[in-house]
């Protein structure tokens, strides 16, 4: 065995991706993890030979050399066909020694080794934010598919413990691999001349609080909503800047706006351009993400990484990720996310700590790292 770049093993075997609706825009944190795992292994390891498992997706286009399965599963019925018929009998006939599945769907085989990456078993500790039908096919599909898995890799440890204690898996089969920030995410972009155009175009001309991340009940935007209308006048007045698409049960969030009269003082964006995101969070005065729950939190990292104080929940991986570098406050206590809120802004000293601390910490999670230790249980999977 020979050592390639970053003490990657290079083991010569034939790996399959399944990247099925993991990759493109509106991915969120999956399409993030995936597009950029993909990218360093390729970078790191040039050894192994690698083949990706999609729909007819442009993305795809950008990896000229790697070959390509097409998937033809938007129908239900032909989606079953490809997991569990079509794909284990293309992994079998490509002599692949190892499948690595992004979404919880998992093929059973006997001669190729199978990695699962787990996000967060959300659907099991907060039933409530998914929709019966939804909540049913995760309660299915996830037991069965980390069974099947040779291994697994947990983005947080705080998901590999839910893993082990709420599913019972044995922890020699969990990896805690966790995600990384790109190095676009930084304070450089802050108060540019083309940070200036760049917001202006988006209807941003004022100093902001930034939130983003899906419009869902489990990301309580409703909660910071409250809390930004009960400490507006300490706040300075700030606009609270809102980017993210609409998800399941979004439009409680809006008539919460309607309700607190601070329609003046929200703009909404949607989904922006994943190209001007770096912009936006370095240009923000707080970044404010109190989820109820995560499997890591990818957003406040980004925002640590740009230089900007941070406030979030208290539950879930976002104080593993966040921990002394923000306010890791309570999500469901309004009074205390808004208090955190203006501590922020207003205490420049302490902001100035965590936000140097926020810095050092993001320094530590790379994409390079992420790709270094999968392709390690990789190696160690089919030694």
């Amino acid at each position: 065995m020979t050592i390639v770049h970053y003490h990657v093993q290079v083991i010569g075997i034939k790996i399959g991706l399944n990247v099925r609706e993991c990759l493109g825009t509106g991915k969120g944190g999956i399409g993030r993890y995936t597009r950029n795992l993909i990218d360093n292994m390729f970078r790191l390891d040039n050894e192994n030979e690698y083949a990706l498992f999609s729909e007819d997706n442009p993305v795809l286009d950008e990896f000229p050399d790697v070959a390509r399965f097409d998937v033809k599963t938007k129908p239900s019925v032909r989606r079953l066909i490809w997991d569990h018929l079509k794909m284990p009998r293309a992994l079998k006939e490509g002599d692949f020694d190892l499948v690595h599945c992004f979404k919880f769907v998992v093929p059973e085989m006997e001669t190729v080794k199978t990695v699962l990456t787990v996000y967060d078993i959300l659907f099991l500790l907060h039933p409530q934010h998914f929709t019966s039908t939804t909540r049913m096919y995760w309660q299915r599909a996830v037991p069965r598919a980390v069974g099947c898995a040779d291994a697994v890799i947990a983005i947080s440890e705080t998901t590999r413990q839910d893993l082990i204690q709420h599913l019972g898996v044995d922890p020699e089969k969990v990896h805690y691999i966790p995600l990384g920030v790109e190095s676009r995410f930084n304070p450089g972009h802050r108060g540019t001349a083309q940070s200036k155009e760049v917001l202006e175009r988006m209807g941003i001309m004022d100093d902001y609080i930034l939130y983003v991340g899906t419009l869902e009940p489990r990301k309580n935007v409703t909660g910071l909503l409250r809390a930004y209308q009960k400490g507006f006048a300490e706040l300075g007045g700030k606009k609270l800047v809102i980017a993210g698409k609409k998800g399941w049960d979004y439009q409680p969030i809006f008539t919460a706006v309607e309700l607190l009269n601070i329609q003046k003082h929200v703009r909404f964006l949607d989904l922006v351009d994943d190209s001007v995101l770096p912009i936006l969070y370095a240009n923000a005065d707080l970044f404010v993400y109190p989820s109820l729950y995560e499997g890591f939190g990818l957003p406040p990292l980004e925002a640590m990484a740009s230089g900007v104080p941070v406030v979030t929940g208290d539950h879930g991986a976002l104080t593993e990720v966040v921990g002394e570098s923000g306010w890791c406050v309570s999500p469901s206590d309004t009074s205390a996310l808004r208090d955190a809120m203006v501590e922020a802004i207003l205490d420049m000293e302490q902001a100035k700590k965590k936000t140097a601390a926020g810095l050092s910490i993001a320094r530590e999670y790379t994409w390079e790292r992420t790709a270094r230790e999968t392709l390690e249980v990789y190696s160690r999977l089919v030694a």
